[in-house]
């Protein structure tokens, strides 16, 4: 049975993501610091398909212990690790704490290091095995080019990005593909929460479910594209803020609040 570890798994795109891999035959590890959304994920899934476990991703000796329990679990197998788990901010940077601006940069970042260092053992170990293993973060649209008011944390998807692109060439030597989620705004807790949400991001028809970024995933672990977009208008984007910086910069500052 083919296997994958998820983090950030107690809500969002991490339990639909957990719910639709589960659905399809795999077995999931489901990891958050979340425990009661966790114990609400493995009552639904059953203790046959599913294991859940604490993890605060900012923590490599968490990490790794948490790979360690999965790999027990799974029958020492990891097909896919999920660095799912995220956490942000929107406001002007002066007004962020810089212990928050921490926080988002060690969880959307360092968090993914620990992640893939944590469990690339096991990945190579199921490469050899069954031919491939995959490494898939959730990225952001806000990694395309830098936006105003999500500062940091689109520094630290930037950051994800440029990982991503890296590792993919690095680990092909091991059998092991890496790729990322490049969602907009996504209908979830976190993104309601947010106490200056942009006009654009407070339109739900705009918003895509965790349910369809879940799909963008299982497409994404089982396609050989670098970067997974939810919608062709954030493809588009990409392209144009490689072509022409400038523009986008103009369109974006156009964006700024007072």
């Amino acid at each position: 049975m083919k296997s994958i570890f998820i983090t950030g798994a107690a809500s969002g795109i991490g339990r639909a993501s957990a719910r639709l891999f589960a659905g399809r035959g795999w077995f999931v590890g489901g990891y958050d610091i979340d425990t009661a959304g966790l114990s609400r994920l493995l009552r639904e899934l059953g203790d046959e398909h599913c294991i859940v476990g604490t993890l605060d991703v900012t923590d490599h000796k968490s990490f790794s212990s948490a790979v360690a329990s999965f790999a027990e679990a799974s029958g020492g197998r990891m097909d896919v690790l999920f660095n799912n788990a995220g956490v942000f901010r929107i406001d002007f940077f002066e007004h962020i704490p810089i212990e928050e601006q921490h926080r988002i940069i060690d969880v959307n970042f360092t968090g993914v290091v620990n992640g893939i260092h944590a469990s690339l053992d096991l990945l190579k170990k199921t490469a050899r095995a069954h031919g491939e293993a995959r490494i898939l973060t959730t990225s952001s649209a806000a990694g395309i080019y830098g936006l105003p008011e999500f500062n940091v944390y689109s520094g630290a998807k930037a950051a994800v990005r440029a990982l991503t692109e890296a590792l993919d060439i690095e680990l092909a030597r091991h059998n092991i593909r890496v790729a990322d989620l490049l969602p907009g705004g996504v209908d979830t807790a976190l993104l309601r929460n947010q106490a200056r949400l942009p006009k654009l991001l407070s339109n739900p028809a705009l918003l895509d479910s965790p349910e369809a970024i879940a799909e963008l995933a299982y497409a994404a672990v089982h396609g050989r594209e670098l970067h997974w977009f939810p919608r062709r208008k954030l493809a588009l984007h990409d392209k144009l803020s490689r072509l022409f910086p400038r523009r986008v910069r103009e369109r974006l500052a156009r964006t700024v609040k007072s």
